[in-house]
């Protein structure tokens, strides 16, 4: 099963690098599913109303903050951005014509809109493009991470407002251009052979400058905000629910079956699960894939999507001394089996050991990027001890522990049964692991400010090319340094430049052996698929390698 998903996407994101190069884009248009339904008398009838679980609580609905999985439940459904990543990994146009130009020197890509209007009923333009874009350079790195590898490392001249703090009327010389009403254009400081693919992240999405704030995430978090997408919110309770309503104005609203779709915030996968059962939700976002694939062995229901790695966070230079020794932290990465990590998850195949830090799935240079990776971390007892005597600890306490760490993470089954399984396999060597739990936006805080020993971590590509994951190397934008170094940042630098795919990929290789290897600065655990749980005839959504959710032409039967 692991083997045939790794083929499959291998191929599709293969077939994706070769599209994100093209001068013009596929004549694909993101037409709703096809699900059978064609009208008349016996046409199927449909509920007006779609409810889903959301796994915590979403950050805010400024595209330039909105990056995470949980928050993209509902900006995806009320935001409508130039593309989206397809089911099959392909880039789907959606406010961009599927006909578009890139210069011959690979710096300049022209856009096309295509008619289409915000929920109060004024034209979304190019102006509206160009205004979100530079918003997003006008926010903190901490509000809008997202925008300097994705953003500043590419765009004409927007490094100069990586920090954040100036207008977006003030950036006439950023490489982000209204032409008309209808065409927008980017111009890049050097080419990229994976653009394209990075346009659908929000923070390319359109924004009313009579509506946002300069520097500030928080305007957008009102139910009074326009929004261009196939719905619009009418209700906010960020820690209860989301209440959204069909958007009148939007291009392809007679395509839009369900009138309203209400998102539930239930951050415990079993909470999701008992609710779900219940008749309460029609869609559970995020569930124990130990417990679901049993109950629902045999049918439609449980289904997994996305790429994803599973990997320890390691602050190697916080307040624990211990984690700044390399033989700390290898002995950490020695010292745990990922098999036994992935069989307590009780789900077969579903997760699959992680013996380098990129999931299965991503291309490398002939087949499977991990393939090519080999095993950068592997299972040894005997030497994690060993390692960890020579950096000094090696005189047992009264009950047999070497050394003390705190593992921090937000609970839930999974991350509770990840983290049972590293306490008990850490004893092994000596290393005693203290629990931290908190709920997830204090943990999304706290990992983020550096405020933990040892964290849970866990991405899903935000584009389709191994750089995405390599990216999360470079720590020279971050707001507490608490892994890498000035080698890992420039060779990232130095990847960006090359052109040649063999030899960008080999260079990537070298970056990832060495933060992973030789340096010790992150612990790879497992790969898998996040599991949900779709009702029974839930039709017309769609999910992407990305693992993302996109429920504009959803319906549900009545």
């Amino acid at each position: 099963m692991k083997k045939n998903l790794k083929r499959f996407l291998v191929a599709l994101l293969a077939v994706l690098m070769v599209f994100s190069l093209a001068a013009c884009g596929g004549k694909t248009e993101p037409t709703p599913p096809d699900d059978g339904g064609d009208g008349g008398d016996d046409a199927p009838k449909f509920k007006d109303t779609f409810t889903f679980a959301i796994g915590g609580e979403p950050s805010s609905m400024d595209p330039a903050n909105a990056g995470d999985s949980v928050t993209g439940l509902v900006t995806s459904q009320i935001q409508y951005g130039l593309f989206h990543i397809g089911e099959d990994g392909s880039m789907v146009p959606d406010s961009v014509l599927p006909d578009w130009e890139v210069s011959d020197d690979g710096l300049v890509y022209t856009f096309k809109l295509r008619e289409n209007y915000w929920s109060d009923g004024k034209k979304v333009t190019a102006e509206d493009f160009e205004y979100g874009a530079k918003h997003t350079l006008s926010c903190a790195p901490s509000d809008a991470g997202y925008k300097t590898d994705i953003m500043c490392a590419w765009i004409k001249n927007a490094m100069k407002y990586a920090d954040g703090g100036v207008s977006a009327n003030d950036m006439d010389d950023v490489g982000i251009e209204a032409l008309d009403e209808n065409t927008i254009q980017y111009t890049l400081e050097v080419p990229c052979p994976y653009f394209i693919s990075m346009l659908a992240n929000s923070i390319y999405n359109p924004v009313r400058s009579d509506f946002a704030v300069d520097g500030d995430v928080t305007w957008a978090n009102s139910a009074d905000v326009p929004t261009n997408g196939p719905y619009h919110l009418t209700y906010i309770d960020k820690a209860d629910r989301f209440e959204m309503e069909k958007n009148q104005y939007f291009w392809d609203a007679e395509n839009v079956v369900t009138e309203h779709l209400v998102g539930i915030v239930v951050e415990d996968m079993d909470a999701q699960l008992i609710q779900f059962q219940r008749g309460e939700i029609d869609f559970a976002e995020a569930v124990d894939a130990t417990v679901c694939s049993d109950l629902y062995a045999g049918t439609d229901t449980f289904r997994t999507s996305g790429a994803i790695n599973y990997y320890t966070g390691i602050n190697c230079y916080g307040a624990n001394e211990a984690l700044h020794d390399r033989r700390v932290r290898r002995a950490l990465q020695l010292g745990v089996d990922r098999a036994k990590i992935c069989e307590a998850m009780g789900a077969g195949d579903a997760y699959y050991p992680l013996y380098s830090f990129i999931p299965d799935g991503m291309p490398g240079l002939n087949g499977d990027w991990n393939d090519e990776a080999g095993n950068l971390v592997y299972l040894d007892y005997d030497e994690a001890k060993q390692l960890l005597a020579e950096a000094g600890y090696d005189k047992p306490d009264a009950d047999g522990y070497v050394l003390t760490l705190e593992y921090s993470y937000n609970a839930s089954t999974m991350h509770t049964t990840v983290a049972d399984v590293l306490t008990s396999e850490y004893k092994k060597i000596g290393v005693k692991i203290v629990q931290k739990t908190a709920e997830l936006r204090t943990f999304f805080s706290d990992r983020s400010n550096g405020q933990y020993e040892i964290c849970r971590n866990a991405f899903s590509a935000d584009y389709m090319d191994p750089a995405c994951f390599i990216e999360l190397f470079n720590n020279e934008f971050s707001t507490v340094k608490t892994a890498g170094d000035d080698h890992v940042n420039e060779e990232i630098a130095r990847s960006k430049t090359i052109m040649d795919q063999t030899e960008r990929f080999t260079l990537l290789h070298e970056i990832e052996k060495y933060y992973v290897e030789e340096m010790c600065f992150t612990n790879p655990l497992f790969g898998y698929g996040s599991g949900y749980l779709v009702g029974d005839g839930v039709t017309g959504f769609t999910t992407s390698p990305q693992a993302n959710f996109v429920f504009w032409y959803v319906k549900v039967p009545a």
